[in-house]
């Protein structure tokens, strides 16, 4: 196995991940719904967000993928098994709304397209979310996505992009922060993500209780030395 950073060729197997995965998490589900992958307009607009992300000009942005040896390759299933998008743009010295895809009026709907203006609208609210819940820290990582194709589920993936992830934010001193729905809030809490507050994700015909978390590599560095050195004085 092996993590990298995603490239141009990289496009189609992600494209598959995202429109293969049935989760259960209310957020992905409220976000890129089965049915509105079946809308072609709905689908060259994921497809467009997607390039931006991975063009290796746009430094705002960190698109990670757990690359599989060909022994451990799932016919079929190709060799990404997971992928893990961050919004780098604070870490960067950036408004994280300026140059984000999502935000700036990519492929912008009349509102004709029910599924596009109902994506476009939920990210406004992440946005403002973000904003509310982050605002405390100066350099923060956002993780915008992670999913992994459905071949390659509990196979603990996903872990290891965060693990990678947190020595991406330890290394720029930033934080770790993320939006959750009810099985990614219990995900993210295993792994030492702490709760920020509780927000309503809504939109015109339904809505998501979800959960602002984030994580301090630096903090959690320092306890473990701390750790480290008490355990060696109590066994020397």
């Amino acid at each position: 196995m092996k993590i990298r950073q995603a490239t141009n060729d990289d496009f189609t197997a992600l494209m598959n991940i995202i429109t293969t995965t049935s989760s259960s998490d209310a957020l992905w589900n409220l976000l890129v719904p089965r049915a509105a992958l079946k809308d072609a307009a709905f689908k060259e607009h994921i497809a467009t967000l997607l390039k931006q992300y991975i063009d290796p000009n746009n430094k705002d942005w960190l698109v990670s993928v757990v690359e599989l040896p060909e022994k451990d390759v799932t016919p079929g299933a190709g060799n990404i098994a997971s992928f893990a998008i961050w919004d780098m743009a604070i870490v960067n010295g950036k408004s994280e709304a300026k140059d984000a895809p999502e935000n700036n009026g990519v492929a912008a709907t009349d509102g004709t397209n029910r599924w596009l203006s109902r994506f476009i609208k939920f990210n406004a609210g992440i946005a403002e979310g973000r904003e509310k819940n982050f605002a405390g820290f100066n350099k923060r990582m956002f993780l915008r996505v992670i999913a992994t194709h459905h071949e390659y589920k509990d196979e603990g993936y996903a872990k290891h992009l965060l693990k990678a992830g947190y020595e991406v934010a330890r290394r720029n001193e930033a934080a770790v922060t993320v939006l959750a729905g009810p099985q990614g809030y219990v995900f993210f809490s295993g792994l030492g993500f702490k709760d920020k507050g509780p927000m309503v994700l809504a939109g015109a015909d339904e809505s998501v209780n979800i959960k602002a978390m984030s994580f301090d590599p630096a903090n959690e560095r320092r306890r473990s030395s701390v750790m480290e050195q008490f355990m060696h004085w109590a066994t020397n």
